[in-house]
This record gives C-alpha cells, sequence and structure tokens, in this order.
C-alpha cells in the first residue's frame, strides 16, 4: 500500500504544474491501459503525452541496489525482462521520453548505471563514448537480450532515463508541500494527506486523469486556498535537494566548491567567481519570483552564510517583497512581530589607514580575535575592525523565536549603519543562516559591501571573500 501512496504523490506532485504559468503541463494520466509497462504515470502537455514513467517502491531502498542484471532478468521462462518491457513501450509509443523512477538506491560501481548522464539521468549519451572493457561487455549482454546491434542499443536508451534514490516517502510529503505553497496553496503535511486521499478516490472511481479542472475541484473541497500563498527559492550549497523542481525557482551551487564532500563545500573553484557565476543565477531565480505574481517568498535549501544573506539581498524588501527564511524546522519572517534585542558594540580594534571598516557579528561564537587575526596581514585600506555581539553570546541557542530573530536583524543592522557611518564595509558572522537571510533582505541605503566566508582554517587563511555589492 506504501508503494501505492508513493505513485499517487508522484501523480499530485506532478499535477499541481497543471496551475503554474509557463509549466507545459495540462495534465496528468495515470494506471493508463495502453501505456506498457510505463503506465504509472504520464505527463500531458499541449501536444499530447510528453513523458512517461514507470515508478518502482521497495520497503528497503539501500538493501539490496539497483544494477543492470536487474533489467534483464524474468520472472518466468515465458516472462518478459523490465528491459524487453521498456523496449515494447518505446515501439508501441512512438520513441517517447520515458523514466524508471525508484527509491531503490543504485549500485556506483555498476558499469551501466554509472555511466548515467549527471544532468538528465539518461543512460544513452554518456555510453556512446565509453570505452571501458566491463561498460563494452554490460552493453553487449543487454544488446544480446534484445537482439539489437550497438547502435540500435544505444538509440533506444536515448530514451530512457532512471532516476534511483528517491526520496523517502515522507521526504516527498514535505516536497509536495513546497509544491503546493509555491501554488498558492496549504502545504501542511495534513493538507498534502488529504489531497493524496482525493487522489486514491479517482482510483477507485476508475479516473484516471488529473488536469486543472480536476485539481480545482479537490483544492475547493478540501478549503486548501492559502492566505498567504507564497513562492519558495531553493538555493543548494551543502547538498543537493532530492526535489529541486518542487520550488517555484531553485539555484545549484553545489557543483562550484573545490571539495565534492558536503561538509566541506566552502572554497570555491579556481575558474570562478562569486559575483560573475554564482550571484547571476540567484539573480534570476529572483526575477522568475517576482514574475510569478508572489509577493511573499520562502527562502530554503542549504546555502553556507554568505548565500543566505546574498538570497535575501535578491529578494529586498524595497522591491515590494516579504520573506520567510526556513533552515529545517525553523523559520523567521520579515514581516513578523519584533521582540527586542540588545545587541553590544566591543572596542575597535585598529587595523589601517584606510577608510574601510570591518565588522563582525557574533552570535553562537565569538569571532573577532579570528577575525583580526585574518585581516592584520592585509587591513591597509581597512581602518578598524568593529564586533557586534548579541546580547548574551556566545550561544548556538539564544534566539527563541521568529519575533526575537526579527528583533536581533532589526539592532544588528542599526548598529551596523550607525558603525559604519557612510565606509566601504566588510562583513564577517558567526550568525545563523536564516537571521542572515532577513539581514540581507532588509539591507538598503547602504555603503559598498564586501561578505567573508569561515574557510575552516586558522589565521590568515580563516576566511575567503565571497560576494561583494554596490553602494545601495
Amino acid at each position: 500500500m506504501t508503494g501505492d501512496k508513493y505513485q499517487y504523490l508522484l501523480v499530485l506532485y506532478e499535477a499541481l504544474l497543471t496551475m503554474r504559468l509557463g509549466s507545459g503541463v495540462v495534465g496528468v494520466e495515470f494506471e493508463i491501459p495502453d501505456a506498457g509497462n510505463v503506465d504509472d504515470l504520464v505527463i500531458i502537455g499541449p501536444g499530447g503525452p510528453v513523458e512517461y514513467h514507470q515508478v518502482k517502491f521497495v520497503l528497503e531502498p539501500t538493501g539490496d541496489p539497483l544494477t543492470a542484471a536487474w533489467f534483464t532478468e524474468k520472472k518466468s521462462e515465458k516472462a518478459t525482462s523490465p528491459l524487453q518491457k521498456f523496449h515494447a513501450s518505446l515501439i508501441k509509443l512512438g520513441r517517447p521520453c520515458m523514466w524508471l523512477q525508484t527509491n531503490r538506491d543504485a549500485d556506483p560501481e555498476d558499469p551501466i548505471l554509472g555511466r548515467r548522464n549527471g544532468r538528465n539521468l539518461n543512460l544513452g549519451e554518456r555510453l556512446r563514448a565509453a570505452n571501458a572493457r566491463l561498460v563494452r561487455e554490460a552493453i553487449e549482454v543487454w544488446c544480446e537480450h534484445l537482439e539489437l546491434p550497438r547502435d540500435e542499443l544505444l538509440d533506444f536508451l536515448d530514451h530512457l532515463h532512471v532516476q534511483t534514490g528517491e526520496p523517502a516517502y515522507e521526504r516527498l510529503v514535505v516536497a509536495c508541500g513546497d509544491r503546493m505553497r509555491g501554488e498558492g496553496l496549504r502545504g501542511e503535511p495534513e493538507m498534502v494527506k488529504a489531497a493524496l486521499a482525493m487522489v486514491e478516490d479517482l482510483v477507485i472511481d476508475n479516473k484516471q486523469r488529473v488536469d486543472r479542472e480536476e485539481l480545482n475541484r479537490i483544492i475547493e473541497k478540501l478549503g486548501l486556498r492559502a492566505d498567504d500563498a507564497r513562492a519558495t527559492l531553493l538555493v543548494q550549497q551543502v547538498v543537493e535537494d532530492p526535489w529541486p523542481d518542487a520550488a517555484t525557482a531553485a539555484v545549484d551551487w553545489t557543483r562550484c566548491f573545490e571539495d565534492d564532500a558536503p561538509e566541506a563545500r566552502r572554497r570555491l573553484r579556481a575558474d570562478l567567481d562569486w559575483n560573475e557565476h554564482l550571484l547571476p543565477p540567484l539573480r534570476e531565480a529572483a526575477d522568475a519570483i517576482r514574475g510569478s505574481g508572489h509577493a511573499r517568498v520562502l527562502i530554503t535549501g542549504s546555502p553556507r552564510l554568505s548565500g543566505w544573506f546574498a538570497a535575501g539581498f535578491t529578494l529586498r524588501q524595497v522591491t515590494g517583497l516579504e520573506v520567510t527564511a526556513r533552515s529545517g524546522p525553523t523559520s523567521w519572517s520579515s514581516h513578523e512581530t519584533q521582540t527586542a534585542m540588545p545587541v553590544e558594540r566591543m572596542e575597535p580594534a585598529q587595523l589601517g589607514n584606510g577608510e574601510e571598516i570591518a565588522i563582525a557579528i557574533s552570535v553562537p561564537r565569538l569571532i573577532g580575535d579570528a577575525v583580526r587575526q585574518y585581516l592584520e596581514p592585509s587591513s591597509g585600506a581597512i581602518a578598524e575592525l568593529v564586533e557586534l555581539r548579541a546580547e548574551g553570546a556566545p550561544d548556538n541557542v539564544l534566539i527563541q523565536d521568529a519575533e526575537q530573530a526579527r528583533g536581533l536583524m532589526t539592532a544588528f543592522f542599526l548598529e551596523i549603519e550607525k558603525v559604519a557611518a557612510g565606509r566601504p564595509i566588510h562583513l564577517f558572522f558567526a550568525a545563523p543562516g536564516p537571521l542572515l537571510g532577513l539581514l540581507g533582505h532588509r539591507w538598503n541605503r547602504m555603503p559598498p559591501l564586501q561578505l567573508y566566508e569561515d574557510t575552516g582554517g586558522g589565521g590568515a587563511d580563516g576566511y575567503r571573500p565571497t560576494f561583494a555589492f554596490d553602494k545601495t
């Protein structure tokens, strides 16, 4: 039953695109009798079907990794294998785009699945250029199984995409909720599951299509319209999100850093620049959100601190937007009522003879000394360093609720404005990411700004400059 619910959650997830302007999706169909083995989910565009999906759900996705051998297995002598079924669907349906979607993990060493195109998970594209012996042998096994020459097999595989490691059922519920919020609906888990129950009722009634009209019927019956509809901006840096297209707009920086391990994604690749390569897609995402007509935006994902600030900055208050910044279960809003949160200004540390100022924000950690050690060897343009501490810092649970978060953000902004006194700012921070998202959102009528990110090192190697913003 969980497998069925998982499939129908995918139906709901894709059907929500019928509400999104410019999505190209007019409906979804499921359990289609004449769609071969890719009948679980069919995505319909204005001209007809555009994608056919087979959905495979297992209770222990990591217990038995998916390999090329699975595709050629037969349950009996007279049965056909999954690979034969996909090939038959290719011929029957006129060479469509086909997907296998499963929560089962793939064997990373598999000679076929390990060669999937990382961009679109297509099987054929990278196999053409593969020369390794094990890959050639695996291709030959599939050729013999289908009784096809190599070129015809690869042409078939150009139409087949394999998505493995699909998220857990409850994570898909969250993704559906995010997409529902982005389309102006209530997205709480109980609302998602109520909508899912309506999709299951369609199955019981032998209905096999959800289009905008059917979806609107479900929305009205369940009262899903939200008073506080909001778009979602997803920023991926530390980890990739398994459902990035649930967001109204998404940015993926995960491949922009020297270290591939998620926890080590701090140092930008030498051939990239923060402002030239990372900031443009963020601005494009912000423009897409403004173009969607939403006035409220939820920032989510896994940016590091500079990324949080930059995301809030691209969605600034002066553009007429409201933001909510979310990290895990925590959400803090730019338009929440606020509780006064004092900020302490520490004694300035004199550095160089220039006209610029460095400011360090300390909440869970006190970073004044570390920033000074980083700046001292080459601080000619920076006259002084001022550390601003939240009263009670260091404390990683200092902020207890959204009202305190907005109050502390306001206190930091006003103190920065006062301390800078029009001088260009070099900003360092040890603060919760959502707080910095709100600070970037508030940033206005301020001098030029350079942000810095903690590299995890020490001394002169402790920080690296990241995004820079002109006078605003």
